[in-house]
């Protein structure tokens, strides 16, 4: 009885969150006729975002080793802790290092260390220029990694990958002093971890993992918040409205920006903006995204692979997968002084409260429902937790987010439930 209660003050708080969210919506944009205003709710502003390279492009996990033992934390607290840290710290110049296997689980094995982990690769020349570090020591512009790892006891800063042939190292001077007390005695919430030394690419989660479900009333920007975003002028637009439910914005100089009012997906093709440089797939696209709306929310780094960069909004930490680029902002430097980048008008907003939590098994355990459906382990790339948006039919307003275990296989991010689904079909076939 009390838990049916308390289902229908949920459902009711609910209906007064999406009322309150489209009075507001309303009061914001006065003019009801206005496409932006009908097409959908538009509950949020436009003001632009200013989050600072350092928070984007930071790494999504932190590894702590400590005491003979593994600990893992994702939370903002801790790498802002590190990213901090890194800010304020002294180095000297990179020396480029041979790399093997050996080494990576030698570097992983250190007492006293902490890694920080990207979900992919990401350029030290980046890095570089974001934490001032001196860089008359990289010989190759071009080089990126998946990890760091700070040498407590040492003072060194390496960064590498699983597979590669060559690191980088530097010496480092910085305050650990304060960071090693913070992590020494407040590990409380850190999850311990393993390393398989015969498959060492990912870290192994000890213990199942429970995580909160959440729900989310949707912020849906209006049409004109992306033609301030990707045009040079606002004023000289050509529109095309609603042929096939898109909506297209094209410019004196062909650029175009296309809208679909059903989906909520937003694609430009056109040439840069004028004031943004092409030096590097890093620098354009982040000046991109410092011009979307504030409640598009915190799109962070999530992977780069040749010209195209993708950013997704992460909730505590973990990434949002989802269908149509909701939540998520990808940038295609397609040639010379030419972009594509796909969006979506459907971002998550206000959090609704919920009790709810899923429980995740551990990752051996993944790994051996993996192998028992047929599928070699050691072919997988990466092993990650993330939230799959799950639309809902009863409203377009609210959106729920679900825990669940994702895998690089095959070049592809893919849902473990779904992998063993379609692997289970095709032994039954």
């Amino acid at each position: 009885m009390i838990k049916k209660s308390s289902g229908y003050l949920v459902r009711i708080g609910l209906v007064l969150l999406i009322l309150l969210s489209l009075f507001l919506s309303y009061k914001i944009w006065l003019s009801p006729a206005t496409k932006d205003a009908t097409v959908q709710t538009a509950n949020s502003d436009t003001t632009n975002t200013n989050k600072a390279a350092a928070d984007v492009f930071l790494a999504s996990k932190m590894v702590y080793h400590h005491k003979e033992k593994t600990y893992f934390t994702n939370t903002d607290v801790d790498l802002n802790a590190m990213k901090t840290a890194l800010l304020k710290m002294d180095s000297d110049r990179l020396k480029k290092i041979s790399f093997s296997k050996e080494k990576f689980i030698e570097l992983s094995e250190r007492k006293e260390a902490v890694e920080l982990l990207y979900i992919d690769a990401f350029s030290l020349k980046e890095f570089a220029d974001i934490y001032h570090l001196k860089t008359d020591g990289l010989s190759e512009e071009s080089y990126s990694f998946e990890r760091i790892l700070l040498d407590l006891e040492k003072k060194k800063l390496y960064f590498y990958s699983y597979g590669a042939s060559s690191a980088y190292v530097t010496d480092v001077k910085l305050r650990t002093a304060d960071l090693e007390k913070v992590m020494s005695e407040d590990i409380s919430g850190y999850l311990e971890v393993t390393l398989d030394p015969n498959d060492p690419k990912y870290y192994l989660l000890t213990n199942d993992i429970q995580l909160k479900k959440y729900s989310y009333i949707l912020a849906t920007q209006p049409f004109t918040a992306f033609t301030q975003v990707f045009f040079n002028k606002n004023s000289d637009l050509f529109i095309n409205e609603a042929e096939n439910h898109v909506t297209a914005y094209t410019d004196k100089g062909g650029n175009n920006l296309k809208i679909n009012d059903q989906t909520g997906q937003v694609t430009y093709q056109g040439a840069m903006l004028d004031n943004i440089s092409s030096k590097n797939i890093y620098d354009s696209s982040f000046e991109y995204l410092k011009r979307m709306p504030s409640s598009t929310g915190n799109l962070n780094f999530f992977s780069h692979h040749g010209k195209v960069i993708k950013y997704v909004h992460y909730i505590e930490a973990y990434p949002i997968f989802s269908d149509l680029n909701k939540g998520a902002f990808t940038f295609n430097s397609e040639h010379s002084g030419q972009v594509k980048i796909d969006t979506n008008v459907d971002s998550v907003y206000i959090p609704i409260p919920s009790d709810e939590k899923v429980t995740l098994v551990n990752t051996q355990k993944l790994k051996d429902q993996l192998a028992e459906v047929g599928i070699k382990t050691d072919a997988i790339q990466q092993i990650q937790i993330g939230y799959t948006w799950q639309s809902l039919e009863e409203t377009s307003q609210v959106v729920d987010l679900v825990p669940e275990w994702y895998v690089l296989y095959q070049n592809h991010w893919t849902r473990v439930a779904e992998l063993l689904e379609q692997q289970s079909k095709g032994a039954d076939a």
